[in-house]
């Protein structure tokens, strides 16, 4: 049991962690995969689950080597001192994601209640900053409560949609755009999300081989991957209705014509909303507070803290009225490319030299006296 749990702890952080407003809305599968038809898209699915199990055993190797696991350790064995450029990047994909977070929530809310979009977004916003200083601890076991939710809203989404006729397939033979397109939004659609990885290298620390970094790697691909599969599926059996929305999964919801299941699928998704921008949140000033430790300071009271977070907040508010769809599509993409050269590239130049050297994957197995 204990060495199940080793492989599957990472596996959960991971998923739990890049199910946020795109992907719990759906857009970001309909974005990198849908939009190119079924078959496309499901050969785009396949090179994504490749990609990302390539890059996470990668990095999870790199970090049982190195003994690295902390961000900011890891990043700057990595590529030393141009780690400073990668905390950059990363800044920006953060106030990316909550901007999609907020923007996502206000389109939904407009949607379902027709309350006015900046009112949702400014509200979900400033929840989001003030649980990160007043009640993170607090919350943790309940929005990890609200993700396992999710899913079971989602795998009864499924079920009543196939079983009920709503969804219908049939495999095409045109990819929907010219050329290998969908192959390289696979790839896009790893790039950007792997850059939370190496914050959440917390949770290898169970691994003593590089067999347990394949494993993980492996398995963590799959806990990604197996629900845009699902999403795929059900966005490509559904009319344009769905795949032009910014929120494709309220949108089928809504189609099916149970209330219990909306209601549902917007609470469950709200706590997703919530749990990704606080953790990302507090990932952020966690690494602001070490730095000023090894700095030798005090680190950051809570005024800082504040201002930290309201500042991120605001520009994030500004940008969430640019809408979803823009957001995902662009600002995904255009990050995607900062995060090749700064993580993936360096982390396959490392596992690469391993294997010349001989020396990849090799056990670093504990011995007894």
């Amino acid at each position: 049991m204990k060495s199940l749990y080793r492989y599957i702890a990472p596996a959960a952080v991971i998923q739990s962690v890049m199910i946020g407003g795109g992907y719990g809305t759906g857009r970001e599968i309909v974005e990198y995969f849908t939009r190119h038809g079924l078959t496309a898209g499901l050969l785009g699915l396949g090179v994504a689950f490749l990609s990302f199990a390539v890059v996470i055993t990668g990095i999870f190797e790199l970090s049982r080597r190195w003994s690295a696991y902390d961000y900011m350790s890891f990043i700057s064995r990595l590529i030393g001192r141009f780690s400073i450029l990668f905390e950059l990047a990363f800044l920006l994909l953060l106030v990316l994601v909550l901007a999609v977070i907020g923007s996502a929530a206000g389109d939904l809310l407009l949607e379902s209640a027709g309350i006015p979009r900046h009112v949702t977004t400014v509200t979900m916003l400033a929840l989001v900053g003030v649980l990160t200083f007043w009640g993170r601890d607090a919350i943790v076991s309940l929005l990890t409560f609200w993700t396992v939710v999710l899913y079971a809203i989602f795998i009864a989404y499924f079920l009543i949609a196939f079983l009920g006729g709503h969804i219908s397939l049939s495999l095409d033979t045109e990819t929907g755009v010219q050329g290998f397109q969908w192959a390289w939004d696979g790839v896009i659609y790893v790039l950007y999300n792997a850059a939370t990885i190496p914050a959440l290298l917390y949770s290898i620390r169970r691994f003593e081989t590089g067999r347990d970094s394949m494993i993980g790697g492996i398995l963590s691909a799959a806990f990604v991957t197996f629900p845009a599969l699902l999403f795929h599926l059900a966005f490509s059996g559904s009319d344009s209705a769905v795949i032009d929305s910014a929120t494709p999964v309220f949108e089928s919801i809504s189609a099916i014509g149970l209330g219990w299941l909306i209601v549902a699928y917007l609470c469950v998704l709200f706590g997703t909303f919530i749990e990704t921008g606080l953790g990302l949140l507090q990932g952020v000033i966690e690494r602001i507070d070490h730095a000023f430790v090894q700095r030798g300071s005090k680190p950051l009271p809570k005024i800082g803290h504040a201002a930290v977070a309201i500042g991120l907040l605001l520009i994030s508010s500004i940008l969430s009225s640019i809408g979803v769809i823009a957001l995902i599509g662009n600002g995904y993409r255009y990050t995607a490319y900062l995060f090749l050269f700064l993580l993936v590239l360096p982390v396959l130049f490392h596992v690469g030299r391993s294997i010349v050297r001989g020396e990849a994957l090799q056990s670093r197995e504990r011995t007894k006296e």
